[in-house]
């Protein structure tokens, strides 16, 4: 009796009712219902257990939520393997040839979020067969090496000798000396994870870059370590290093595992989509259907959300040099379309050395590619830009230019094309929440685009 009164007791104070079968006031919501519905559809259960059906549906949602997983942990691995490929498409051999933007930047370059006014250099590591000196100019504003799974292996200081060494060596002392030009050169020593490796470098439009190319020094420990490497310049070659939303991106990711050293914390974390060394990726047709479709959700998420999606070579967070402004949307909070036309005003007396304004694709991120304009930004260095009697500028994205005087000021835009744009400060002596941007629509003429078909990979 004393058992029941306590129970009763337990329900009027704590909300809690007694379910058919027990004796304690268990909570509703952690028992299972005979019908559950939930995002990936409707379960049916006999008193908590699930029917076949429902337990196939149960599985597939893990498998779903274990791939979406290795996309988020391995997408730096993926963008890294698609970049190698493009660079040997363009000429860039490892640890001989150097990619570099040393001309303008052209939307040609389908990559995130070019900066129009930097410099990159990007080279690739290969730690396969020796051990690599690595000799930096001065004249840069960063500098990273990544392994092939985009982990940093240093941020890199000017006018520095680093002594890489692949993930065979099995001691590798903190610094080395090495007879350079008959002289005795502390090289301070880095190891990688893997063999392929990557270099990325970037520096200001201004630098002096014939300078910059001759004091780079990567080359094979036995040989010459004063060698000056070959640059290719690729601003104006197509290469595009875009991340798939589709079940392709799990096959690059194979081939990265295949064909560099995984690291033990990947081997199991990769095994779950049956990605194994020294095994044939060859999912069964189920499987397949479920890495499609977690790749094209997780590929939709990453891209729309800025704070997951960081690529370190292209955006070090360690960087304070740059303050950056992102317009997605017009005064009126609408979306940027290329069917409008839109006046940007830039204050006078802007506190920083340079300015830019790039215009971007909302697919792809990288530079608006528009024939009319293979360079869709305005740098503030421009001497043709027309300014106010003020100081200050106005700046127009328009699908064409109504005032030839303008040319300078406006930045062509692709009717029925969404896009954004990315105010950047370069080295700036204020916070970029000190100025107050926003895009003034002045007229509009949408047209919708048809959705592009969806192409299967396997």
């Amino acid at each position: 009796m004393k058992l029941w009164i306590t129970l009763l007791l337990s329900t009027l104070l704590f909300g809690r009712s007694i379910p058919q079968g027990y004796i304690s006031p268990i909570p509703l919501d952690v028992l299972t219902k005979p019908e559950e519905r939930v995002h990936f559809g409707s379960l049916l259960f006999d008193d908590g257990i699930a029917t076949p059906d429902s337990k196939q549906k149960i599985a597939n949602e893990l498998s779903y939520i274990q791939i979406s997983n290795i996309y988020f942990n391995n997408y730096e691995a993926v963008w890294l393997e698609i970049l190698k490929r493009e660079l040997v498409k363009l000429g860039i051999t490892p640890n001989k040839t150097f990619a570099i933007t040393a001309s303008s930047i052209t939307s040609k370059m389908l990559w995130p979020e070019l900066d129009p006014g930097a410099v990159y250099t990007v080279g690739v590591i290969d730690l396969g067969k020796t051990p690599m000196t690595l000799q930096l100019p001065d004249n840069f504003d960063y500098a990273l090496l990544l392994d092939h799974f985009g982990n940093e292996i240093a941020s890199l200081d000017a006018n520095g000798s680093y002594l890489l060494y692949g993930p065979d060596e099995d001691f590798v002392p903190s610094t080395k000396l090495l007879r350079i030009n008959d002289e005795d050169k502390e090289f301070q020593t880095l190891q990688s994870d893997t063999y392929t490796n990557f270099l990325f470098i970037r520096m200001p439009r201004d630098a002096n870059i014939s300078a910059f190319q001759s004091r780079l020094h990567a080359t094979p420990l036995q040989q010459n370590a004063s060698l000056s490497n070959e640059f290719i310049d690729i601003s104006a070659l197509e290469s595009i290093v875009l991340l798939p939303k589709s079940a392709r991106f799990f096959k690059l990711l194979d081939t990265v595992a295949q064909d560099d050293v995984l690291p033990a914390p990947k081997t199991k974390e990769l095994a779950a989509v049956g990605i194994v060394k020294n095994r044939a990726f060859q999912p069964d047709l189920r499987k397949r259907a479920l890495l499609q479709d977690a790749a094209h959700t997780a590929g939709i998420i990453l891209q729309n959300t800025p704070a997951l999606y960081h690529l370190k070579a292209l955006s070090n967070p360690k960087r304070k040099d740059t303050a950056v402004i992102t317009l997605i949307v017009d005064d009126k909070n609408t979306t940027l379309s290329g069917s409008n036309s839109y006046l940007l005003h830039m204050p006078a007396n802007i506190a920083a050395q340079n300015w830019s304004v790039t215009l971007y694709d909302t697919q792809t991120t990288s530079m608006l590619q528009n024939p009319l304009q293979l360079h869709p930004y305005i740098l503030g260095s421009d001497k043709e830009l027309l300014y106010n009697a003020d100081g200050s500028i106005d700046l127009h994205f328009a699908p064409q230019t109504e005032n030839d005087a303008l040319q300078a000021n406006t930045i062509k835009t692709v009717p029925g094309k969404n896009f954004f744009a990315i105010v950047r400060f370069y080295k700036p002596r204020m916070d970029e929440k000190g100025l107050d941007l926003s895009l003034q629509k002045l007229e509009s003429n949408i047209s919708k685009r048809e959705p592009d078909e969806d192409i299967s990979v396997f």
